[in-house]
């Protein structure tokens, strides 16, 4: 399946890059969103897996990863979550012709799955959500958004916490994928901006009231082996889930991203088959 890279302009002037992958005659669309310190060109294999069931999927570099970068939204950057979600209205509505009435689809791998969320609790019409190890419900003490609050009012760009490491994200099961981590340029090692932080922090810390809403079937994949995520925290964020459709797929000895882990033909062979099923 060929994989076409372009370029969305979007209201505000920025040039978005993303990914298409696009059967001759699709049945359904897809936009999916990768995480934090990630970018589409990780998930290649997954996009051309979910175009040849005959579902046409996009996958943009969010500002501030990859290759959507400027001098205002540098590696790293997020100043906006709301403009992240913006972005995908955007890249939606970019499509409104070519798509004419299609099944929906969003999904979002880590940080993708926040603004994957956020962007369903804002509008209607979507056939089902996809999300992979979603950052739910690990909130701050007060005394530390207090703390991350006054640094960010003080020295909106000074670093905070440590940088990431291609470890954080993969766990021993993939030393191919951490390799490439490590080697590839566009990957985000940078650490949060205070008011990067902040933003995330307020974000995640209403994603409550979001979740309780949602009108829109779930399918939400965890591995066990998770460093950021617990099975506590999937749990709790099935049982808030607005949607009588919730469906958790648990992997076993898998980390953080199960898109790139071992045993990913079987998790997209899941994928596709919720998908047919709703549409």
């Amino acid at each position: 399946m060929k994989i076409a890279e372009k370029i969305l302009r979007t209201t505000d002037g920025f040039s978005l890059f993303y990914r298409e992958a696009k059967p001759t005659q699709p049945k359904a669309t897809m936009i999916l969103l990768p995480g934090m310190s990630l970018h589409s060109g990780y998930y290649l294999e997954l996009l051309s897996s979910i175009a040849n069931e005959g579902i046409s999927v996009i996958a943009p570099d969010q500002r501030g990863r990859g290759r959507s970068v400027n001098d205002e939204w540098k590696k790293g950057d997020v100043h906006s979550m709301q403009r992240l979600i913006d972005d995908v209205g955007e890249l939606r509505k970019s499509r409104e012709n070519e798509w004419n009435g299609l099944p929906l689809f969003i999904g979002g791998i880590s940080f993708g799955a926040v603004i994957a969320v956020l962007y369903a609790s804002q509008n209607n019409g979507l056939h089902g959500i996809v999300i992979a190890g979603p950052p739910y419900g690990k909130h701050p003490s007060a005394i530390t958004e207090a703390i991350d609050g006054l640094v960010a009012a003080i020295t909106p760009a000074v670093w905070v916490g440590r940088v990431p490491k291609a470890d954080d994200f993969y766990v021993s099961t993939n030393t191919k994928m951490r390799a490439r981590v490590l080697k590839d340029p566009l990957f985000n090692g940078n650490a949060l901006r205070a008011t990067a932080a902040l933003e995330i922090i307020r974000t995640i810390k209403n994603l409550d009231s979001a979740i309780s809403k949602m009108s829109s079937p779930l399918l939400l994949f965890y591995g066990n082996k998770d460093k950021f995520v617990t099975e506590r925290q999937i749990s709790v964020l099935k049982e808030r889930w607005g949607h009588k459709d919730c469906t958790v797929h648990l992997i076993d000895g898998v980390g953080h991203d199960v898109f790139n882990e071992k045993g990913k033909e079987e998790v997209f062979k899941v994928l596709s088959k919720w998908m047919k099923r709703r549409i």
